[in-house]
């Protein structure tokens, strides 16, 4: 039987220490004159183009893909010196996940009584790494995510309001979690609603309504210019992994494809709520949601797979720590682990990231029928 040492209650400094050495290493790399790999500069010109009113949108799939409130809300970061507005946005973004990984630990701890912020420390992080150099947005989604997740386990509606407010005025991903918030807890339907609609209105006090609502309008064709990459680009989602194998589904099939799958993740996030409690209910919503958008987000990237991390480490540690089945824990880790490397694996490709997505989704829909049976 594996003896987890981890946790022990020394390892939780051990832990943080790990955080504070991850960060301290990607701020050095960051402020290399040689590195180059940040996508930071597509968010600090559309935050200095939105402030001098100019248009922050151009032609093509690739570009500035987030509502307009992103670029406001990434003024502090863009004001600053080049190289110091990327060290500002590695501290936020790290500490971050680091604060959300620890809330996560808590809540998953408090129900198995065993201390596991070291072991989802250590299996949360190699799949953000990338992510964390480049600066990608992700991280900081996943880490309101979490916090969100952990206000609905608590019934914190308003709390949880917030973070799901606050994420999708940094990136429209977060709409997937705010739809399944809704339609599993029912007192989040109007807050959601009350939340979005400031989200909307953010932009209006930072520019005048003529701009503010010339953005809007560019911003939609690019939303829905860059959902349909076709030939142009491959991402790392379900269809990525189906091209993959030589087969090509047309945009349609696509989308009635992402349609069922709402649907689906939808019905089990209501069923494991229901059959599991508050709080392995709240990380399984937190769960599917993150599968939900690596598989069928036609913009999934590698980097994006640092969203998949923390749910990924939550179910590893029931499995070795509650359920004691290890077989089904080194299968997570060997997932953690296969999304991390997947480059050092296969080199560039698209088929390696989704299909440890899908044996992961495939687990959790397992997981919540074999608990509706047991019920």
């Amino acid at each position: 039987m594996v003896h987890f040492r981890l946790t022990e209650r020394q390892a939780v400094w051990t832990a943080w220490v790990i955080w504070a050495i991850f960060l301290t290493i990607i701020c050095i790399i960051v402020t290399l004159p040689s590195n180059d790999r940040t996508v930071t500069p597509t968010y600090r010109n559309a935050s200095l183009q939105w402030f001098a009113d100019q248009a922050i949108y151009t032609e093509g799939i690739h570009g500035f893909l987030y509502l307009p409130s992103a670029a406001v809300l990434y003024l502090p970061f863009a004001w600053p010196p080049f190289r110091v507005g990327e060290l500002l946005w590695r501290i936020v973004t790290i500490g971050s996940l680091a604060s959300g990984v620890w809330r996560l630990s808590r809540l998953v701890g408090r129900e198995m009584g065993v201390q596991i912020f070291p072991l989802i420390t250590l299996l949360s992080i190699p799949p953000a790494m990338d992510g964390a150099r480049n600066g990608q947005m992700n991280l900081l989604l996943v880490a309101l995510m979490i916090h969100a997740v952990v206000e609905l386990s608590d019934r914190r509606w308003w709390w949880a309001t917030l973070w799901l407010s606050l994420g999708l005025a940094l990136k429209p991903l977060m709409i997937v979690l705010i739809l399944l918030a809704a339609a599993i807890y029912r007192p989040m339907i109007w807050r959601t609603l009350i939340g979005i609609a400031a989200v909307l209105l953010l932009p209006f006090v930072a520019q005048h309504p003529a701009y503010v609502l010339q953005q809007y309008q560019l911003c939609v064709r690019k939303l829905d210019t860059s959902s349909k990459p076709g030939f142009i680009a491959r991402f790392n989602d379900l269809f990525g992994l189906i091209q993959s194998l030589g087969i090509d589904p047309p945009h349609a099939v696509q989308v009635v494809v992402r349609a069922l799958a709402a649907g689906l993740t939808v019905a089990l996030a209501w069923l494991g709520v229901r059959t599991w409690g508050q709080v392995r209910g709240a990380v399984l919503v937190l769960a599917l949601a993150s599968c939900y958008l690596m598989l069928f987000n036609p913009r999934t990237e590698l980097n994006s797979y640092a969203i998949l991390g923390p749910s990924v480490a939550v179910f590893a540690a029931w499995a070795f720590l509650v359920d004691r089945c290890t077989a089904v824990g080194w299968m997570l880790v060997a997932i953690a682990i296969g999304i991390s490397a997947s480059y050092a694996i296969a080199g560039r490709n698209y088929w390696l990231s989704p299909s440890l997505g899908l044996i992961f989704a495939g687990y959790l829909a397992y997981f919540v029928l074999a608990g509706v049976r047991q019920s």
